[in-house]
């Protein structure tokens, strides 16, 4: 018989296991309709990700991230595959916003003659993209506990850097695909600047450097054989084209080091017993030092000579 002998002791059920009371049911209920709450809030940030609304996407994913922290509750958090979803969606809508500028900055006007028509909001808008990509990892790494052993990328404390140990989540940790991501967005922020936007000089000078510490960590993280991060071709090349962007920033500047820095990053990637330059990369090269504003105009021709004979060798 189930239930309680006279001694108050819980008696077992013919199944031999413990019997269970409407209490025990009732917080099996509960239990279920959070996780089933949980999910439905991970698929609507994804759908919503997914269809271009990023901005209610990234809202939604902000208040389910500070409800489960204020919470303490780690399983409330969104799932690896939200954030994912989120980013991809950023880099998407930056993408769109690029190919937009191209048409514009290539369209013939009624007298035949390219017209360059700026839209700094547009560049503006894919800025601010790549800060929110650039959050998005950060709040990866804090919540997952990467930056319970490197330094946080943020540039002062937050709450979530701050949360005891035991709040965090391991399969919140990124993985390569998630520092490519936003190593991209910062590249895409650089390219899409044009050199006559002037107020927007700052953010073209300094988005290289931040891709370029986002490599730094992937480079860093790669030591960890347990971290599964790896740089990649596209880590590298993505950088590369950062700091290339960087020779229209300021034209005709002599102190210009957008080849020299591009050319330390190709060095990396040579360096790199795992993965290897392709024709992609020593393309850019050789555009970047043929394209060099400074006034070395000599070492410039000899340098990408020197890469279009390599190429020549290799991809022959």
């Amino acid at each position: 018989v189930d239930g309680n002998d006279d001694a108050g002791r819980p008696m077992l059920n013919n199944m031999g296991g413990r019997a269970f009371s409407s209490t025990d049911n009732t917080n099996v209920d509960e239990d279920n309709d959070t996780a089933r709450a949980i999910d439905e809030m991970n698929q609507q940030i994804t759908s919503l990700a997914e269809s271009g609304d990023t901005s209610k996407a990234n809202e939604l994913l902000n208040q389910m991230q500070t409800n489960a922290i204020a919470q303490s509750n780690i399983d409330g958090l969104p799932d690896v595959d939200t954030y994912t979803a989120l980013m991809d969606a950023l880099i998407d809508q930056q993408n769109k916003l690029i190919s937009a500028i191209d048409d514009n900055n290539n369209h013939d006007g009624a007298n035949g003659e390219k017209v360059a028509e700026k839209d700094d909001g547009k560049t503006v808008t894919i800025t601010t993209l790549a800060g929110k990509t650039h959050d998005l990892l950060i709040q990866m790494e804090d919540l997952s506990g990467v930056s319970d052993h490197y330094s946080s990328m943020r540039l002062s404390g937050t709450m979530i850097a701050q949360l005891p140990t035991d709040l965090r989540n391991a399969s919140l940790r990124p993985t390569s695909h998630h520092y490519d991501s936003v190593i991209s967005a910062f590249a895409n922020a650089t390219n899409s600047i044009t050199s006559s936007a002037h107020e927007n000089d700052n953010a073209k000078k300094n988005a290289p450097f931040i891709a370029q510490r986002w490599l730094q960590r992937m480079e860093t993280l790669a030591f960890d054989p347990h971290s599964g991060v790896r740089p990649t071709v596209d880590s590298y090349f993505h950088v590369m084209e950062a700091c290339a962007a960087t020779a229209t920033a300021i034209p005709n500047d002599k102190q210009c080091k957008a080849a020299s820095l591009t050319q330390s990053i190709f060095d990396k990637l040579s360096a790199n017993t795992n993965i290897y330059p392709t024709a992609r990369e020593y393309r850019l090269m050789i555009r970047t030092w043929c394209e060099s504003p400074g006034g070395r105009q000599k070492e410039a021709a000899y340098k990408a000579m020197g890469f279009w004979m390599i190429m020549a060798r290799e991809f022959r």
